[in-house]
């Protein structure tokens, strides 16, 4: 062969391998806030990122609980930039790994760091992290990526502070069936209480690199201010790529957003030989979509993530998760039949108070996932805890009227949760939905600690009864309200039922009606009217009721 050929050969197959090796971008978001609000001329702001790459691409993205234990830096050595209002490098993007998928081959992470922009007249910039190449993509093979972030340092004329951008995030890669019609929320939060609204990151605006139009999700709809992307999954097998922006709005009815933040990911569309309805889900005791966990300062949290699978032969093979830095997930184990389960816990090195969000999702050995589930882990602040229950220990048949205390202020939640009442095997004899129901009173006013209820059967004497509550019953009032923690157990909230039946003695005496006077042997004596049916002689019946325990007069 000669060698032209080979040299053109050899470049081709090195280009080959370089497009090949290098698919390695797996999406990312940036946020700010900053240093000092209430510093208006303060221009310093705190930088908080989430990138994610291929785990297998190098020892620079390679991560696992060892990596997340240690807090090493890993990553690739990229820099945001400055691209509007100023000018340069604005911090290296290398980052503590945070989560890592061995089934997906992804690994994500989380940093920070401080910038000071210039003074301009208009204080407002434009900074963005590009380069190559996300994963080969249905539309597009070698796709670069942008993924850029707009910062607006004037003074709010509504709150007369500086503006904090929302948060969001999500899993590197989103998995849907193919031919089937979904529906992805993109979770956000906003410190400020704005207005949150999502759209398509724009091309003329250089804010998605080569996957924006056609080349990254065609045909999806997004809803913006629901933040929900609606697709129908009928075009190809593979994958694909959504560039969002997330802005905040002063109000409802403003036009110009405060700020915006990127939010990147992948959409995997695949075969599968399950219906559309068909996927594994979350089950009843994990925390519910949008729960807002408070965490004391110098508290560790601490939850248990359970998932059933879709059917008796499947199996959860893993629990995905988008956390802060260090946390720590234990590996999937059984249940109970046809239910998996991670625990997960959490330290905050901060107490500063802060909301982070926590995203999980659930992956079936078919390669189908439950929904992604996000909550609002609220750094700083506890939520109300369980105080008393009155009446409590003994109590009558009758009893109706119920009140619950915690140790703080509270609310009434807006999402589902019960307070219900078991008899000792567990069945349950009461239950209702406290964000409903009016007939449950909470306090009105900051000084009231107490939920009050009340029911209307009769319990069963010397039976035990508990109490449980859900997550949630009461609420916070401070930032995203923090929610009081679920009991469960049959001891917290445990209740005995008095036997309250005087005794009965019967007679097998026909057509006589006896007054008898009698002591019960230990008790006081009292006065019975007995109707006894007459045969027996009446020694005989005082031997029997002698027999018996008692004692004529």
């Amino acid at each position: 062969m000669e060698p032209g050929i080979k040299f053109a050969l050899l470049l081709v197959f090195l280009v080959y391998v370089h497009r090949t090796a290098c698919t390695h971008f797996r999406g990312g978001s940036f946020t700010y806030k900053p240093v000092n609000s209430s510093n208006h001329a303060s221009m310093k702001v705190i930088i908080k990122f989430r990138m994610g790459w291929r785990r297998s691409y190098s020892r620079n993205t390679f991560c696992d609980q060892n990596t997340i234990n240690s807090g090493s830096l890993i990553g690739i050595n990229g820099y945001l930039r400055c691209r509007s209002g100023c000018s340069g490098s604005v911090g290296n993007l290398r980052f503590k790994c945070s989560d890592f998928s061995v089934q997906e081959d992804w690994t994500t992470g989380t940093n920070s760091f401080e910038y000071t922009f210039p003074v301009t007249s208009s204080r407002y910039y434009k900074v963005s992290y590009s380069g190559y190449n996300w994963i080969a993509l249905v539309h597009t093979s070698g796709a670069s990526w942008e993924i850029g972030m707009y910062v607006n340092l004037t003074k709010r004329s509504d709150t007369g502070r500086l503006n904090t951008s929302p948060v969001a995030t999500m899993t590197p890669i989103v998995r849907l069936k193919y031919g089937c019609n979904h529906s992805i929320v993109i979770p956000v939060s906003d410190d400020d209480k704005d207005e949150v609204r999502c759209r398509w990151a724009k091309s003329n605006a250089r804010e998605c690199g080569g996957i924006c139009g056609g080349y990254g999700l065609p045909n999806a709809y997004m809803f913006y201010r629901e933040c929900r992307i609606t697709y129908s999954a009928t075009e190809y097998i593979g994958f694909y790529a959504v560039a969002a922006m997330i802005e905040d709005f002063a109000s409802p009815t403003d036009s110009q957003p405060l700020s915006g933040i990127p939010l990147q990911f992948l959409v995997y569309v695949f075969n599968s030989n399950e219906t559309c309805d068909e996927r594994p889900e979350f089950t009843e005791y994990t925390r519910a979509e949008g729960s807002c966990i408070g965490i004391p300062p110098g508290g560790t949290y601490f939850d248990r993530i359970i998932v059933r699978a879709g059917g008796p032969s499947k199996r959860i093979v893993e629990v995905t998760t988008n956390s802060p830095q260090g946390f720590i997930k234990s590996p999937v184990a059984q249940y109970a039949p046809q239910e998996y389960y991670v625990n997960v816990t959490w330290t905050p090195i901060s107490s500063e108070i802060e909301t982070k969000l926590f995203c999980f999702t659930g992956l079936e050995d078919s390669g189908v996932t439950t929904e992604q589930r996000c909550v609002d882990l609220l750094v700083g602040v506890a939520s109300p805890q369980f105080a008393s229950l009155s009446p409590q220990g003994e109590v009558l048949p009758d009893t109706s009227q119920w009140t619950i205390a915690f140790d703080k202020q509270f609310v009434r939640p807006i999402r589902s949760s019960h307070i219900r009442i078991h008899r000792s095997d567990g069945t349950v004899v009461f239950s209702v939905d406290v964000a409903i129901t009016a007939g449950v009173l909470y306090p009105v006013g900051s000084l009231g600690r107490t939920i009050q209820f009340t029911t209307s059967q009769t319990f069963t004497e010397k039976e035990s009864y508990y109490l449980t509550m859900d997550h949630g019953v009461a609420k916070g009032v401070t930032y995203c309200g923090a929610e009081s923690p679920a009991i469960t157990d049959p001891y917290t909230m445990r209740i005995k039922i008095k036997d309250i039946t005087p005794p009965v003695l019967t007679f097998i005496m026909p057509h006589l009606v006896l007054e008898v006077t009698f002591k019960l042997l230990g008790q006081q004596t009292k006065m019975l009217q007995l109707s006894a049916q007459c045969k027996l002689l009446l020694c005989s019946l005082v031997n029997h009721a002698i027999g018996r325990g008692l004692e004529a007069i």
